[in-house]
């Protein structure tokens, strides 16, 4: 059986993104996490160190760390990435990669996408922002196959319409990822593109 190309989408490596890329099942997935050129955090040589140990590849795009017209650039960096890579699954974490990645899969007709906000970041804004980061969760819902990880985000999605709330899925903190990643997606890899 040949492996799913699975691309995971990162801000940053803290939390418990390093258990999720390393704990998924090698024998199903040829993986390769993308973090943005410029180190956020002094672990990252660390958790790059040590997914590479365990045969991950780790690549980097430009990716800047505040919302600016930067992102437009890092958009073309990123579709251009993806062609050259042929992806047939994307799961990008938090909002800028989840933003970026989601577009530029759209562009580029990567079969499946999976977000997970780990927080939406318009829950954290007022006024003008909160309602222009909530619209761009609104807009790119449509072609994410998984968003929430908690029953609270859940109830995020639902209560600022983001999508159909029986379109949403639950993966409580991630856990069982590997099997949702096997069953969930099951058929969806012979879907074509709407």
């Amino acid at each position: 059986m040949k492996k799913k190309r699975l691309l995971y989408a990162l801000e940053s490596v803290g939390g418990g993104t390093l258990k999720h890329v390393t704990g998924l099942n090698q024998d199903e997935f040829d993986i390769t996490v993308v973090l943005p050129d410029e180190a956020y955090e002094a672990d990252t040589q660390a958790a790059v160190l040590l997914m590479r140990l365990n045969g991950i590849r780790v690549d980097t795009v430009f990716m800047p760390g505040h919302v600016s017209l930067k992102d437009v650039r890092a958009l073309f960096g990123i579709c251009s990435y993806l062609r050259k890579k042929r992806f047939d699954m994307i799961h990008a974490h938090s909002f800028k990669a989840g933003a970026l990645f989601r577009m530029a899969a759209c562009l580029v007709h990567v079969p499946v996408m999976v977000y997970t906000p780990h927080c939406f970041y318009f829950q954290a804004c007022t006024g003008y922002k909160r309602q222009l980061y909530t619209g761009i969760e609104r807009a790119l819902a449509g072609r994410t196959h998984a968003l929430a990880v908690s029953g609270t985000e859940w109830s995020v999605l639902k209560q600022a319409r983001i999508r159909p709330i029986t379109e949403s899925v639950i993966i409580d903190n991630a856990m069982f990822v590997i099997k949702f990643f096997l069953d969930g997606f099951a058929g969806i890899f012979s879907k074509t593109d709407p």
